[in-house]
C-alpha cells in the first residue's frame, strides 16, 4: 500500500484569473495576491513554508473519499496536501501558520482585517425570532470554527467544501444541534431551514418541514403535490430551494419523504434524487419515532439520496460513566448493574423535587400539573399579539405566571449571556407587568433579567407568514417527553412504568446532565429499543465516515 505521501497528488488545471490586491477572506481561508509555487510533500514542511510566505495564495480545505486535505491553488495550479494524521486542526493550523496568519483562522475577531469585521448592529426594542426557511446570506469565513471538536470541524468541511447529502447523528448531548446551527450559519443562499417539530423550528430559527413543503397535515400524492404547485408562491419556494436542512427527521415519516422527494422532482423538472437538492438531515433514530407511519430510512428515496453518514460520538451534556450507561440504554444493550443503577435513584419518602422538571409521557399530565401550580398562585396572564395569517401553535396564546414560578425559555434572548432556549430560571419580581426572571447559569451563577415580548416569527422564503408576540417563558414544573427532547435539564423526575414508544425512555434519562440530577418515580422500565433501528444500523454502521472522536466536551455549556 503506498505511503501517504506517495499519494500527494499535483492537479494541474486552468483557474480564472484575477488581479493581485488586498488580502481578502475566502471560504475556509483567505485569499491573497497571486503567486505559482510547487509543493510535493506535506511532510516537507521547510518547503512548505518558503513558497507560502514567498507565493501567496488561495486555500481552502474539503473531505473527499474518508481523507481530508487542505487544497492549495494559485493562478495555474493546484496542489492538494493530505492530512497525514488524525490531527485534522493541527493540518490546518500549520498551514495558517506558515502563512504568517493569526491560528484561529478567519473566524479569528481580534486579529480580522478592520474592513472585514462586521459593523455594529442597531440595537431593536422588541426580539425577534426568525423562524426563516431561507437563508439568503452567502457565508463569508466559516463561523464558531474555534469552538468545535476536531470531529465536528471535520464535519463542517465536509458540509462546506462538497455537495454531499448528509446524515448527522449521533446520541443526545453530543452537540448534533449546536453543529447543525453552525453549518446554518455557514451556509449559501438557496438554504431552506426546516424541523419535523414546531420546537426544533424556533431552536433553529426555521419553520416547520410541513409549512415549508406546503403540504398542510395531510401528505399528498403526485397528483397533489401537483395541485398544491399551482400555488406559485409555492412553487417558486421549492424552485429557489438548492440545500434542505431538516432537523429531528427520526420523527421524519417514509411517506413525508418519498412526497418530498416527488415534490423536488417536479419543482426543478429533474430526475435526480430530490430533483437535485441537496439534503442535510439531522437527527437520532434510536430517539422518539415518527408519530404515523415508517422511519424514513425504510422509503427507496433514503437510498436514492445516497447520504454521507456522521455520526458524533463525543458526549457533552454527561460525563463519560453516565454517558455509557446511557448509551447502553440506547442500543438496548443495557445490563442488570444499569438498571439497577437507574432503580437507585428512585424519589425517597418525603424527599423535595420542587425544583425539579417532571417528564410525563401524555399532554394531559403537564397540562394538569403546570395548572395546578398556577391554581395555587396569584397569576398574571399574558396574552399573545398575533399577525398574519396561520397559527404558531408552539407559542401559547395565553401565558400564566407567578411570583417564584420555575420556567424555561423558549427562544434565544441574549447568546453571549447564556439565555439561551432551555435557560431555566424563576420569576423574582413584577417590573414595569413584566417578570423579571433569575436564571440560573450553572457554577453558581445568577442573572436578574427583565423578560419582555419576544416576536416568533414565521417565514417562507423571504417573506413573514405569521409571527406572534409572546414573553418566551414556558412554566417547567412539567415537560412532555416528546418536547423534551433537544433540551438539556438539570433535575427531573419520570415515571417509565408509562412508556409507550421505542425510545421514550432513552429520550427522557438522556436529558439531564448528571445522574445525581436524576430521580424515578415507580419502578423503572428501560424501554424498548426498535429493531428495524438496530437493522438499520447493522447495516449502516461501517458507512459512518466521521466517527473518530473521544475527545470530551464536559464544560462546553453551548453544546449540552
Amino acid at each position: 500500500m503506498p505511503s501517504l505521501a506517495a499519494k500527494i497528488t499535483l492537479i494541474s488545471k486552468s483557474l480564472p484569473s484575477h488581479r493581485p490586491g488586498p488580502t481578502r477572506h475566502y471560504e475556509g481561508g483567505v485569499r491573497l495576491n497571486n503567486g505559482i509555487f510547487q509543493v510535493l510533500s506535506s511532510s516537507d514542511e521547510a518547503k512548505l513554508k518558503v513558497q507560502l510566505k514567498t507565493s501567496p495564495t488561495i486555500y481552502y480545505s474539503k473531505w473527499r473519499d474518508g481523507v481530508f486535505s487542505v487544497v492549495v491553488s494559485t493562478k495555474e495550479t493546484e496542489f492538494t496536501v493530505l492530512c497525514k494524521t488524525s490531527d485534522i486542526s493541527g493540518l490546518q493550523g500549520m498551514v495558517r501558520s506558515l502563512m504568517g496568519l493569526p491560528p484561529g483562522g478567519a473566524d479569528d475577531k481580534e486579529n480580522r482585517p478592520a474592513e472585514n469585521r462586521r459593523p455594529p448592529q442597531p440595537k431593536t426594542p422588541v426580539a425577534t425570532t426568525k423562524r426563516r426557511c431561507s437563508n439568503k446570506k452567502t457565508p463569508s469565513p466559516i463561523k464558531t470554527m474555534n469552538n468545535l471538536s476536531t470531529q465536528q470541524s471535520s464535519a463542517l468541511t465536509l458540509f462546506m467544501t462538497t455537495s454531499h447529502n448528509i446524515f448527522l447523528t449521533g446520541s443526545a448531548g453530543t452537540g448534533k444541534t449546536y453543529l447543525l446551527k453552525t453549518m446554518i450559519q455557514n451556509s449559501r443562499k438557496g438554504t431552506m431551514v426546516t424541523s419535523t417539530t414546531n420546537v426544533g423550528a424556533v431552536l433553529l430559527e426555521g419553520c416547520s418541514l410541513q409549512s415549508f413543503a406546503g403540504f398542510g397535515i395531510r401528505i399528498p400524492n403526485k397528483d397533489g403535490i401537483k395541485e398544491i404547485f399551482k400555488n406559485d408562491r409555492v412553487l417558486k419556494r421549492w424552485q429557489k430551494t438548492k440545500t434542505l436542512i431538516i432537523d429531528e427527521c427520526s420523527m421524519l415519516s417514509a411517506a413525508l419523504l418519498t412526497s418530498l422527494n416527488i415534490a423536488g422532482k417536479l419543482a426543478h423538472s429533474s430526475n435526480e434524487p430530490f430533483g437535485g437538492i441537496r439534503l442535510v438531515f439531522c437527527g437520532d433514530f434510536y430517539q422518539l419515532p415518527p408519530v404515523t407511519g415508517e422511519f424514513c430510512f425504510t422509503a427507496a428515496s433514503w437510498t436514492e439520496a445516497s447520504f454521507t453518514t456522521i455520526e458524533l460520538l463525543a458526549p457533552f451534556r454527561q460525563r463519560s460513566d453516565f454517558a455509557a450507561v446511557l448509551d447502553r440504554i440506547r442500543l438496548g444493550t443495557y445490563t442488570s448493574k444499569d438498571s439497577d443503577l437507574i432503580n437507585s435513584r428512585k424519589i425517597a419518602e418525603g424527599e423535595d423535587l420542587d425544583d425539579a422538571t417532571i417528564l410525563c409521557t401524555h399532554v394531559n399530565q403537564v397540562n394538569a400539573i403546570n395548572d395546578g401550580w398556577c391554581d395555587r398562585h396569584e397569576t398574571k396572564t399574558f396574552t399573545c399579539v398575533d399577525t398574519g395569517v396561520g397559527g404558531m401553535k408552539s407559542v401559547p396564546k395565553e401565558l400564566r405566571l407567578f411570583i417564584s414560578a420555575r420556567v424555561v425559555l423558549t427562544a434565544n434572548v441574549n447568546k453571549n449571556r447564556s439565555l439561551v432556549n432551555g435557560t431555566q430560571g424563576v420569576v423574582v419580581r413584577w417590573e414595569k407587568g413584566l417578570p423579571v426572571v433569575r436564571f440560573d447559569l450553572g457554577f453558581n451563577r445568577k442573572l436578574d433579567k427583565l423578560v419582555g415580548m419576544h416576536r416568533f416569527e414565521a417565514k417562507l422564503g423571504s417573506k413573514v407568514v405569521s409571527s406572534r408576540s409572546q414573553i418566551p417563558l414556558q412554566l417547567s414544573y412539567a415537560l412532555s417527553i416528546h418536547k423534551s427532547q433537544g433540551m438539556t435539564l438539570s433535575k427531573v423526575v419520570v415515571d417509565l412504568e408509562k412508556v409507550f414508544e421505542d425510545g421514550m425512555a432513552y429520550v427522557a434519562l438522556s436529558r439531564v446532565k448528571s445522574l445525581a440530577g436524576l430521580r424515578v418515580k415507580g419502578e423503572a422500565r428501560m424501554g424498548r429499543v426498535s429493531e428495524i433501528v438496530r437493522k438499520f444500523w447493522a447495516e449502516k454502521k461501517e458507512g459512518a465516515e466521521l466517527a473518530d472522536g473521544k475527545e470530551g466536551g464536559e464544560s462546553d455549556d453551548e453544546q449540552r
